[in-house]
């Protein structure tokens, strides 16, 4: 498992939703389908834990630049966002879908 943390400097004491997050990884989209992360299942899990915000991918891929491209592209989408406290992106590979994770 691959973990990431960014640090975002105090702005704003209000943390985001869990749903404005979800919309806004609505717009990462996969290379190779187009389609976005959240439709394809695989963001499964997104916590918002002030001052702490973690996102756990499954990718069905080992390919590292695909991981590199949406890690990012989650990144762009999520920062703007965050007032406060760091990003922690979690990214498994070889992760099998089910329809049931969405």
């Amino acid at each position: 498992m691959q973990a990431a943390t960014t640090h975002v400097p105090v702005e704003n004491a209000s943390p985001p939703t869990a749903e404005t997050l979800a919309g806004a990884l609505h717009r990462v989209r996969d290379p190779h389908t187009g389609l976005d992360i959240v439709t394809l299942g695989w963001v499964r899990h997104l916590t918002v834990a002030p001052p702490e915000i973690q996102v756990t991918l499954a990718l069905p891929r080992p390919v590292c630049a695909q991981g590199c491209t949406l890690e990012s592209a989650i990144e762009r989408a999520l920062l703007p966002h965050l007032s406060s406290g760091r990003l922690r992106l979690h990214i498994r590979w070889n992760a099998a879908w089910d329809p049931a994770d969405n």
